[in-house]
């Protein structure tokens, strides 16, 4: 498969400091090479951005209108564009570069990033990531983002969540997403449910953005992160999920998010990454 690595090195506003130190690991760590070794076309790029004042908003709506041209030209050359990325609203330049309408998203991950500035008490920019993607908060500076469009409710499966602010959740409640919760349904019951909203996606779109956070992973005594929380899914349930997906759509982007090295033990988290990025590559089933 050809491919096109993108870094994002970005937390908060800051370059390669907490989550924004995992792209650059990654790579430095060998997974363009590791792609590469199993037959793929790998090209590696990075976002780069020179604010006169790195404010945390101006920085990430800048870094994701620069992702957007890159995904966008990635996408046109035939290239499947894996994002790697310190924050997860690097969703709005991945799905403004491919193209956000009638586009569905399939996300991963621990917590909802569904607050909006009404309800955050935290004031973290990241944790509004798919409101904003869904077009619940910052319009007026989302308009700026070449070719995006919010994605509507219906299109959204959101598949982890266990650590959900309490406003948040009362938004998502009243939503039209598909919530797949662990809590819920049980490790035992996520694989029928997954399919069952994956069936239900395919019905109202063919091209997909997935979404991985790596803390809705369960790793043990490593961390993808800080806001890691306990209980997360298999990785082999995610990797089958990601297989699952191409199964039904085609993949327009993907991205692998939020990844602190500093947490990791024994590589295992940077391990996953790696197995992630191959099912990403990986031949439908």
């Amino acid at each position: 498969m050809r491919l096109q690595i993108i870094q994002v090195p970005y937390d908060t506003g800051q370059e390669n400091v907490r989550t924004g130190r995992g792209p650059g690991h990654l790579i430095e760590h060998g997974a363009a090479d590791r792609l590469a070794a199993r037959g793929h076309d790998v090209m590696v790029g990075r976002i780069k951005i020179d604010p006169h004042f790195p404010a945390e908003i101006a920085t990430a709506v800048e870094s994701n209108r620069l992702l957007a041209g890159v995904v966008g030209a990635a996408a046109r050359a035939g290239r499947l564009p894996l994002v790697l990325a310190g924050n997860c609203n690097c969703c709005l330049g991945a799905v403004a570069g491919v193209g956000s309408p009638e586009i569905g998203v399939v996300w991963f991950d621990t917590h909802g990033d569904f607050n909006t500035p009404e309800t955050t008490t935290s004031g973290f920019l990241d944790g509004m990531g798919l409101a904003m993607l869904n077009g619940r908060c910052w319009g007026a500076l989302l308009e700026t983002l070449p070719n995006f469009r919010p994605v509507p409710d219906s299109h959204i499966v959101h598949i982890g969540a266990r650590d959900l602010d309490a406003g948040e959740r009362a938004l998502l409640e009243r939503s039209a997403i598909r919530l797949v919760m662990p809590a819920e349904v049980g490790l035992d019951g996520m694989r029928r449910a997954i399919d069952d909203a994956l069936d239900d996606l395919a019905r109202r779109v063919d091209r997909v953005y997935v979404h991985v956070d790596v803390d809705v992973l369960e790793t043990g005594a490593a961390k993808a992160n800080e806001l890691a929380f306990p209980g997360g899914l298999p990785l082999a349930v995610v990797e089958e999920t990601i297989a699952a997906i191409k199964a039904r759509f085609t993949i327009a982007a993907g991205a692998v998010a939020s990844f602190d090295p500093a947490y990791d033990v024994d590589d295992v988290v940077l391990e996953a990454c790696f197995r992630l990025l191959e099912a990403f590559a990986s031949e439908p089933r």
